[in-house]
């Protein structure tokens, strides 16, 4: 805070990044600061996370690549949708499994298909054995770009794939077509 308007700037943007990981890991280092200008960006910072909770739309993305988790996070932050990571199929299991079934928070699963300790389809199989996870959509994102591979994903039960790289607009697409997110950027019922 000796730059009180860089400070400022750099609380905005965490603010604008509509990614609630983010915004808690800033008002954890700035909530118990003494400082007026820490303070009052405190409260912001909280009333944004509210709203951000507020927006509804939670993604649970999966994957053992940093950079594509960190290419999730910044997609989805600028379309207005929370997400939260996990490195494999196991820790995203963990996860899945602390949610409250009947109020289960994620409308999207976003899974790569090769990784260390539980794959993509063996996660994906696992989901799939809860009904009430059942309508649930699940996209498996990966490198292999052949028709069994393909065929694989969607025998586990994924609801689509994409093949590595793929470009914002491919992935934003398909993100909208599952949320129903509308080119204005409305959300259907």
């Amino acid at each position: 805070y000796s730059n009180e308007e860089l400070a400022a700037h750099l609380i905005e943007e965490i603010a604008l990044s509509n990614d609630p990981d983010v915004v808690k890991a800033f008002l954890e280092v700035i909530k118990p600061m003494e400082n007026p200008y820490a303070e009052s960006h405190a409260k912001a910072l909280e009333t944004r996370l509210e709203e951000i909770g507020a927006h509804g739309i939670k993604v649970l993305a999966i994957d053992d690549s940093r950079s594509m988790l960190a290419f999730y996070r910044k997609v989805l932050s600028d379309i207005g949708i929370s997400i939260v990571t996990a490195e494999n199929g196991k820790e995203a299991m963990t996860i899945v499994e602390a949610e409250d079934i009947f109020h289960f928070g994620f409308k999207l699963i976003i899974t790569d298909m090769n990784m260390p300790e539980m794959d993509g389809i063996e996660f994906t199989t696992k989901f799939r054995e809860n009904q009430a996870l059942k309508e649930i959509p699940v996209i498996m994102v990966t490198t292999e770009s052949e028709n069994t591979q393909r065929q694989l994903a969607l025998n586990a039960g994924a609801n689509d794939f994409i093949t590595k790289p793929a470009g914002v607009d491919i992935f934003v697409e398909k993100i909208k077509k599952y949320m129903k997110i509308g080119d204005d950027g409305a959300i259907a019922p």
